[in-house]
């Protein structure tokens, strides 16, 4: 989940605030969405869940990654706005997710009203890719387009092959 801000959403590793971290793999930046009647829940890797605290109406209200109960101040729904990005509402007050308009790590996350024009409640959501599986003795760096290198799909092929020639070439290597 990115924030307004290009920081991403961050679990606590025990219940806790969820705070603006710099976006990356570490497992606490990764969340998923479980469809709970009409709601979502959004489930961190380590399990805990999206969770307006104390189950409040005020604004400012902390928001936490905590145990799942599924209770109703667990339970979000997503609302796409005009400009693309997305509004994630508290299912009891119908209030945003929102990043109190300070960008730094560590910074914590609350609860506002809605409004579509509040710049501080705008998300977006990037796809996590799995880890890939390159065999006994995998390499110490792995290079995407990024570094002018080659990208290689689950299967070790190169995505980017421009031939076939050359796409067999790298399916028959032995493992790394």
């Amino acid at each position: 989940i990115v924030g307004p801000t290009g920081l991403c959403v961050a679990a606590s590793p025990r219940n806790g605030r969820i705070t603006q971290q710099k976006c990356g793999n570490d497992s606490r930046l990764v969340w998923r969405k479980q469809l709970k009647g009409n709601k979502f829940l959004i489930i961190n890797k380590n399990g805990k869940v999206l969770d307006n605290g104390g189950n409040r109406n005020r604004n400012g209200n902390p928001i936490y990654s905590w145990s799942n109960h599924g209770g109703r101040n667990q339970q979000w729904s997503l609302t796409r706005l005009p400009n693309g990005k997305y509004h994630i509402k508290e299912s009891s007050y119908n209030k945003c997710l929102d990043d109190t308009g300070r960008k730094y790590i560590n910074r914590h996350y609350h609860l506002w009203s809605c409004h579509q024009n509040n710049k501080n409640q705008w998300f977006s959501f990037r796809t996590v890719v799995p880890s890939l599986t390159l065999g006994k003795n995998p390499p110490s760096k792995i290079f995407g387009p990024e570094q002018n290198g080659f990208c290689v799909d689950k299967n070790n092929r190169d995505v980017n092959a421009r031939s076939e020639e050359h796409t067999s070439e790298l399916q028959s290597q032995p493992d790394l």
